[in-house]
């Protein structure tokens, strides 16, 4: 067996066990119509501008509540996008009208709560990892109902597969495979 195909065949094995691809975008298991909205505060997400962007706008109708936008994770992945926010509440308070990412019901805010009231709007990014099964998602909160609504575009958004680490019978094989080249080798020094 020739030396520089057992190298590869080592580097094709040893690949099979790390490759993954990840998604860009609202597409493959992310794709929206997978989404579910679960809302009681009058709030709404937009998907007409996906798979780009989604927007999120918080409810004004009086009660205070969330508006969820989730999806089950197929995999282990890693989570990232891109979030733009404006408070459309009277007193620009964002504190009022929080936006998050959640995971099994467990919300994080990525909003500052105390952002100076003249300035209306925040942005950034997140990145987190779910595990196959998890349900996450984004959250538009309103805590008092009234005021005025908050509205937030998700974008960039990415799931990739979390690193997973490569099993010991890959690296056994590929050890193998190593130790069969180098035997062949030494065969064809001694002939």
């Amino acid at each position: 067996m020739n030396v520089k195909m057992v190298y590869c065949l080592t580097a094709a094995a040893l690949a099979l066990g790390i490759s993954g691809t990840a998604s860009a975008d609202f597409i493959g298991n992310d794709v929206v119509t997978n989404w579910t909205v679960t809302d009681n505060t009058g709030g709404s997400v937009d998907v007409s501008n996906a798979p780009t962007l989604i927007t999120l706008t918080s409810g004004n109708q009086g009660q205070a509540g969330d508006t969820f936008f989730t999806n089950v994770a197929s995999a282990a992945e890693t989570i990232s996008f891109n979030w733009s926010y404006v408070t459309n509440d009277l007193w620009g308070q964002s504190g009022t009208d929080a936006f998050g990412y959640v995971i099994n019901g467990n919300v994080t805010t990525l909003t500052d709560p105390n952002q100076d009231t003249s300035i209306p709007t925040q942005s950034g990014t997140a990145t987190f990892a779910v595990n196959a099964g998890d349900i996450f998602g984004f959250n538009a909160n309103t805590f008092d109902g009234f005021y005025g609504s908050s509205v937030t575009v998700v974008s960039n958004f990415n799931a990739a597969p979390a690193a997973v680490p490569v099993p010991g019978a890959v690296w056994l094989f590929g050890s193998a495979l190593a130790g069969i080249g180098s035997v062949v080798r030494r065969n064809r020094q001694l002939a």
